[in-house]
Formats: C-alpha cells, structure tokens, sequence
C-alpha cells in the first residue's frame, strides 16, 4: 500500500497507461503532492511515460539543487 496527498486523483480502471505512470512515479517516491521546478513555479505531473521519465530526473536535479543551496557552509 501507498500513502499519497489528497489531491491525487486515479485514473480510469480501464486506463492501463495512465496507470503504468501512476505506478512509475510512485515506484520513483512521489506521492503526488505539488511539484515545483528550480524557480518555485508549479508543474503538471506527466501524462506520457517518457515524460515521466524526464519528470523524475528532472526532480531529482531540482531536489539535489535545493540540498546544496540549503546545506552549504558559509
């Protein structure tokens, strides 16, 4: 089982591809809570599996920016 923010809402039963996504980006470890690029501006979740893709790299980057600016020594 997997916890995700009240704003997920599920695809149809009968959409496999939207859920092959679902599935992906839950594998990844989002929990479909707002996402939010390098400048602070809201993003769409994926509708394509190669966007999903290229959604969860990019995230990634962004988490690790966001890592170093808040834990650098000064």
């Amino acid at each position: 089982m997997f916890h995700v923010s009240n704003k997920f809402k599920p695809p149809k039963k009968t959409d496999a591809k939207s859920w092959e996504i679902v599935r992906y980006l839950i594998e990844s470890g989002y929990s479909f809570y707002s996402a939010y690029d390098n400048q602070g501006l809201h993003i769409s979740y994926p509708t394509t599996i190669e966007d999903a893709e290229e959604f969860v790299n990019k995230q990634k980057e962004i988490e690790i920016e966001r890592y170093r600016k808040t834990n650098t020594r000064k």
